[in-house]
């Protein structure tokens, strides 16, 4: 459901009369409508971004996802993320929601993004679905030089570390990571169905919850 309320936002924002109003009065002025929502989109987000607040930042991002997602299908172009011909680390600038929703999580291996933030809907959406993700990470695409689809990284996304051409012994150091982490997950699991007990083993149950604190009164 957390996760939900994201693209349900986004229909909010899909729906806003004032995006509506503005792409119109672009195309009035004598912009196709293609180049008017983006335009309206861009200036919204350009608002948003304006604020200088974290959160109203990663909104931006959200916003222009939706004007460009209604851009292609004006275009005729169904909207589509990158396809995942083999599992891959998807790095980029930053990755709008509708995006990162329709990677191919079974070769979906992590996220590398040198823009982004912690609460932009990319990160969220990471989170959910156990991805390991990196924001924020300036200077990445430089690094990466021209962008060699076969370049090896390495990244954490629990401490945000990033390795270009891992030799191996940072190899085997992220590998340890990686079953470390997997294994507090499978315990954490298999723990999640038992019953709350006191440290002096007492099971807590909890058989009704009824009424307000004013009528216990």
């Amino acid at each position: 459901p957390d996760e939900a309320a994201i693209f349900a936002a986004q229909a909010t924002m899909a729906r806003d009369p004032a995006l509506a109003e503005s792409a119109a009065a672009r195309i009035r002025d004598g912009e196709d409508a293609v180049g008017a929502v983006v335009g309206a989109g861009r200036e919204f987000a350009d608002q948003l971004r304006a604020l200088g607040e974290e959160v109203f930042v990663a909104r931006a991002a959200d916003v222009e996802d939706v004007s460009d997602r209604i851009a292609g299908l004006l275009a005729g172009r169904a909207p589509a993320g990158p396809a995942l011909e083999r599992p891959s680390i998807v790095v980029a600038e930053d990755l709008p929601p509708s995006v990162t929703a329709s990677l191919a999580r079974e070769r979906l291996l992590g996220i590398a993004l040198e823009g982004g933030s912690p609460t932009a809907h990319a990160a969220i959406l990471a989170r959910a679905y156990g991805i390991p993700a990196v924001v924020g990470a300036a200077g990445l695409l430089a690094a990466l030089g021209n962008g060699d689809p076969g370049a090896e990284l390495a990244i954490d996304g629990g401490t945000g570390e990033i390795v270009l051409a891992p030799d191996a012994p940072t190899r085997a150091r992220f590998e340890r990571r990686r079953a470390e982490t997997e294994g507090d997950e499978a315990r954490a699991l298999a723990e999640a169905g038992l019953p709350a007990t006191t440290r002096d083993g007492v099971e807590v149950r909890l058989l009704a919850n009824i009424g307000t604190p004013a009528e216990s009164q």
